[in-house]
């Protein structure tokens, strides 16, 4: 019976050792494992090796791509044009080429070319549904991807003579512009956009009607200075006026009278006003 009461305790004594050394163990274990240097693996090159031939999936789908694009582009097809010439630049990525370059250009070019064919579509189909605003806004989106031609802006004057003859309230204010009364055109104009809003035509009717307010104004003020012989005052009143409507008879007169009573009252002193000529002022363009 002593004997079994000794292995009892025994037993409880190895069991408390064992229990000691557990904290040691999960240290141990949670330690971080430092190797040497020399036992380190070897790098087998395997990631450069797919870096490699990731480069060249990469290149091939572009030269597969760019080349079905330019072939499309040189048909016009302009769809698939876009699509080819994208998916080739989506495959090149970050890697050069000395195509790329030429790639976007033809990319770009080819995504005016669908705008322009969808606004041209647009615009037309407008014009035969008799929906002048919004017709006159498609053609000008076509000019912006293509640049004015005269086949546009006589479109242009198409829809906007249409709504014209739709709207009684723009015609009067129209009229009263071309017949050159301005003040009347602007307030016709102010009340024919009480009913059709801020469109287009409205606009560039109170800009033009503005600008030629301010024409008239300076084209006296500068007949005046001419008479006082304040050549330079008249000679840059003349030019913002040539600005305004462009190189009239009446502005080159005055243009001229500047520069010579200028040039006579400073005769040998080698001053002189700048010459002007239709070449170096652009006129301001009141459809825009």
């Amino acid at each position: 019976m002593t004997t079994a009461k000794t292995h009892r305790v025994a037993n409880r004594g190895d069991a408390r050792n064992s229990l000691a050394y557990v904290p040691l163990i999960i240290a141990l274990l949670a330690a971080p494992t430092f190797a040497a240097a020399e036992d380190k693996p070897a790098t087998t090159g395997t990631a450069a090796t797919t870096t490699v031939a990731d480069e060249a999936t990469s290149r091939n789908g572009f030269v597969v791509d760019y080349k079905a694009g330019t072939a499309a582009v040189e048909a016009e097809n302009w769809t698939l044009a876009r699509s080819k010439l994208a998916s080739a630049l989506k495959s090149l990525g970050d890697y050069n080429d000395k195509e790329k370059s030429t790639a976007q250009v033809l990319l770009n070019k080819a995504e005016r070319a669908l705008i322009k064919e969808d606004a041209t579509y647009t615009a037309n189909r407008l014009m035969e549904l008799k929906q002048w605003v919004e017709a006159e806004e498609a053609f000008r989106k076509v000019v912006d991807v293509s640049g004015e031609t005269e086949t546009l802006r006589n479109k242009v004057m198409e829809c906007r003579k249409a709504l014209e003859a739709k709207s009684p309230e723009l015609k009067k204010a129209a009229d009263l512009a071309r017949d050159g009364k301005w003040k009347d055109a602007i307030e016709a104009y102010n009340k024919a956009s009480d009913k059709l809003g801020g469109i287009r035509m409205i606009r560039d009717g109170l800009q033009a009607a503005n600008l030629n307010i301010e024409a008239d104004d300076l084209t006296k003020k500068a007949d005046g200075w001419l008479k006082e012989k304040k050549w330079q005052e008249a000679f840059d009143a003349y030019k913002r006026v040539m600005q305004i409507r462009g190189e009239t008879e009446d502005v080159k007169r005055g243009i001229a009278a500047a520069q010579a009573g200028y040039a006579e009252d400073h005769k040998g002193s080698g001053e002189k006003i700048e010459a002007i000529g239709p070449k170096d002022i652009k006129k301001i363009d009141e459809t825009k």
